[in-house]
């Protein structure tokens, strides 16, 4: 018992620690859910429509866009150490589920469907799922869904329980699974769709992932004669452990004007002042 409460301390400290977490918000009832990451799946797609032409004596036909949509297919499992864990995810499974219902009104003693009461939400998961627009934060920088989420619409939540791993028997009739194996897909709905605008990725730099600002940069510098660079994350991360201390301890610096070197298997720090 004692190592099955030691591996959830363990587990829910990594996610803490790192925003481990499929977060979902539900906007119609301000309600929110999340789930450990434990990815089984994850792919994404860029998905085009278009109008197809064809003109006399043209074998090719012209095709014009109609849409382009980005699909997100996303697949985990959520395993539990306890009954007390089980119940829980039993829990935040049920809650989702509620979820997918639409939004209702009272007339009288009738109920109607509520104007715009279709379920929306908003939805975060690490560096990958997550509000492009206005978003100033770092490449690390993190906040919860309902703050941060990128907003759609979820389709097709199938979830199954793993007989492999087996049940919690609780007597009196109830049992819990030991590991729920969940899945959808989301489709993001952005508040203006993303578009080139005189060359340049008008409110959507970089988009679908932050890194991919520092790849749109790059790009600028390129066009301009400038060599590319990595992002000083990028920069820090590649560095020895030694090195990388001593930089980012520089960089606190006024001016940011250090620098850090190895030099006879020693490490040298200087600061410009």
């Amino acid at each position: 018992m004692a190592e099955k409460n030691h591996s959830i301390v363990a587990a829910d400290a990594l996610a803490n620690n790192h925003q481990l977490f499929i977060d979902i918000h539900h906007i119609n009832s301000n309600k929110g859910v999340k789930f450990k990451a434990f990815l089984t799946s994850y792919s994404e797609a860029i998905n085009t429509s278009y109008d197809v032409q064809h003109f006399v004596m043209n074998q090719e036909p012209i095709r014009k866009l109609k849409s382009t949509m980005r699909q997100i297919n996303i697949g985990w499992d959520n395993p539990a150490a306890s009954g007390a864990e089980a119940e829980e995810n039993l829990g935040k499974v049920s809650m989702l589920a509620n979820m997918f219902y639409p939004e209702q009104v009272r007339q009288g003693e009738l109920y109607i469907p509520k104007v715009g009461g279709s379920p929306i939400f908003k939805m975060r998961l690490m560096n990958f799922i997550r509000n492009p627009i206005n978003d100033k934060a770092a490449v690390g920088g993190y906040s919860s869904a309902r703050k941060s989420g990128l907003l759609g619409y979820i389709d097709g939540f199938t979830w199954e329980f793993d007989n492999d791993a087996g049940f919690f028997l609780l007597g009196g009739g109830r049992s819990l699974p030991k590991n729920i194996r969940a899945s959808f897909t989301y489709y993001p709905v952005h508040e203006k769709s993303p578009a080139w605008l005189d060359g340049e990725m008008e409110g959507y730099k970089g988009y679908p992932y932050p890194e991919g600002v520092i790849a749109y940069e790059n790009a600028d510098r390129e066009r301009r004669g400038y060599s590319s660079r990595p992002s000083a994350m990028a920069a820090l991360s590649d560095m020895p452990p030694n090195v990388s201390e001593a930089q980012r301890r520089t960089l606190l610096k006024a001016g940011g004007g250090g620098s850090a070197a190895l030099k006879g298997g020693g490490l040298r720090i200087t600061t410009s002042k």
